[in-house]
């Protein structure tokens, strides 16, 4: 039985240099891209520039392979920053990665979920990539909710790394009456529904 509500028709991006730029402008990620910013103030043979630490509670750092194959959104998120190393062999044929991920964070999108003011707008729904140097690897920070899914298909489900703390942990965001039902092209509906 389906699960009455408020429905949120959330529209598919794809990927894309203007997109990321603007989560990262949000304060919502932080791409693995060097922008020749670490020598130029202070000229040293060597430096390293750490971009975050984890935290003790939060366990030692880990890297593990993602093979995702869920088609129902399952929107969460983590106390603590992530990685997304989205690289893979030209030669194999995954079926689509999305990613949806709030315009905001948890604070700010649960407020919307009491006060009934969350609208499609506050979430995105972008069409992943594979081995592109702007789009492929970053970080997801602290506290932003989202989640990945695929699309129903005969091809093989997407794989992925990600790396974060040991112990992160995935909370759930309670959307209460609202439902996210994402909106894909034609591309994406011939291939199979979501």
């Amino acid at each position: 039985m389906k699960k009455k509500g408020i429905r949120l028709q959330v529209p598919c991006v794809d990927a894309s240099e203007d997109f990321f730029y603007d989560l990262e402008t949000r304060g919502l990620i932080r791409p693995f891209l060097t922008r020749g910013d670490v020598i130029k103030e202070d000229p040293v043979d060597y430096r390293v520039m750490e971009r975050y630490r984890a935290e003790k509670s939060t366990g030692s750092h880990m890297l593990i392979k993602v093979c995702f194959n869920l088609n129902r959104p399952s929107v969460g998120w983590h106390g603590a920053n992530e990685d997304f190393i989205l690289v893979k062999d030209p030669e194999v044929d995954f079926k689509d990665l999305f990613l949806i991920i709030a315009m905001g964070l948890k604070d700010d999108i649960q407020k919307k979920i009491e006060n009934k003011s969350l609208k499609a707008d506050d979430f995105k729904i972008v069409r992943m990539v594979y081995n592109n140097p702007f789009l492929s690897f970053f970080t997801m920070n602290a506290h932003v909710p989202h989640c990945e899914l695929t699309v129903s298909s005969s091809r093989k489900a997407p794989e992925f790394f990600v790396t974060e703390p040991s112990r992160v942990g995935n909370t759930l965001l309670d959307l209460k009456d609202y439902q996210l039902e994402p909106v894909m092209d034609t591309q994406t509906e011939q291939e199979g529904n979501i």
